[in-house]
């Protein structure tokens, strides 16, 4: 059961009106029907002045005046006289809690925007109207300058398989649009690996030739975890298998030297490599020591060469035998 338009709630504030079109009940957008209007039926002037030097309408439009200093001038008129001429007469007082004059300018300004190349299907333009839900002020200078920048996006389309022996898209795929490679194969040349990703460089993408239309990113090598971790990862000794047993059992044999099998790789372990236990009588001389030693004279030859000490003589000259075999006697 439908409810009587005398019972609805009554509001100075209104999104939509209800209207009929062909029998039916329709929704209309009150900021649309105000732009037709006003585009459609006349002028909106802050003074009667402006208004008045305004006559290229044709007879019967409506005009507005919103915000003269002059009392009485405000209000709605009417054209009266053909397109060029005539005169503007006051018909009534603008509609109480009506737009003011800042909105009727920014709607005119709006609608003079607006280019309309062909027919317009006013149910399709009303349709569409309809799924549009506004919450705040919008730039439609910013939209449609954010609308054009989507041209440079990339956007995930979703998977491939490229075994299928085709390029995405079915002709289609516009630059930007990126496929997740699901199934690795070759198309046109170009393999492709599980992970990889591919890319439209331009509109409508052909489905059969790569060079051209489309961009491959190999992300077959790309590291996607560590340690079953994701982001910015720190390891530790247990996110290792076996790594922290390894280590235990190799610092315990580097520092319990009973457990190595031999005292050489003891030695060797500590960096003592060069040290043993070898006899003072059995270690070879070193060669520093050799040549010192071979500096060395003999007993022999320092006898032969010691005459005396002291100023006294040692030994008789022509005697050095006798005198040595005395000397060893005594």
């Amino acid at each position: 059961m439908g409810i009587r338009t005398t019972n609805l709630d009554q509001s100075a504030l209104v999104d939509e009106l209800l209207g009929n079109y062909n029998g039916s009940t329709v929704r209309v957008s009150l900021l649309w029907l105000l732009a037709a209007l006003t585009a459609l039926q006349g002028p909106s002037y802050a003074t009667f002045a402006e208004l008045e030097g305004d006559l290229d309408w044709p007879n019967g439009s409506q005009g507005y005046v919103t915000g003269d200093e002059t009392p009485g001038h405000d209000g709605r008129y009417r054209k009266d006289g053909a397109a060029g001429t005539g005169t503007w007469t006051r018909i009534g007082d603008l509609p109480s809690g009506g737009p003011n004059q800042d909105v009727f300018n920014d709607v005119a300004a709006k609608v003079d925007l607006l280019t309309v190349t062909g027919d317009v299907d006013l149910d399709a333009l009303a349709a569409k109207l309809g799924l549009l839900t506004v919450t705040s002020t919008i730039d439609l200078d910013t939209l449609a300058a954010e609308v054009a920048s989507l041209n440079a996006a990339l956007v995930l389309k979703g998977g491939w398989d490229a075994s299928s022996g085709t390029f995405p898209g079915d002709g289609t795929a516009q630059a930007g649009f990126i496929y997740l490679v699901t199934d690795a194969g070759t198309v046109d040349g170009q393999a492709f690996a599980v992970s990889d990703r591919l890319v439209a460089i331009v509109n409508n993408a052909s489905t059969g030739t790569y060079a051209g239309n489309w961009l491959r990113e190999a992300y077959t090598n790309q590291v996607q975890s560590v340690a079953g971790r994701t982001g910015e990862v720190t390891l530790t000794t247990d996110d290792i298998s076996g790594l922290a047993t390894l280590l235990a059992t190799r610092l315990a044999a580097a520092s319990n030297l009973s457990d190595l099998p031999s005292a050489s790789t003891a030695r060797n372990n500590l960096g003592l490599g060069n040290v043993n236990n070898t006899a003072d009588v059995n270690k070879p001389v070193s060669f520093a020591q050799q040549a010192a030693l071979d500096l060395k004279a003999t007993v022999a030859q320092m006898l032969l060469t010691i005459k005396q000490i002291g100023g006294v003589e040692l030994l008789p000259r022509g005697s050095g035998c006798a005198c040595r075999a005395r000397t060893e006697r005594s």
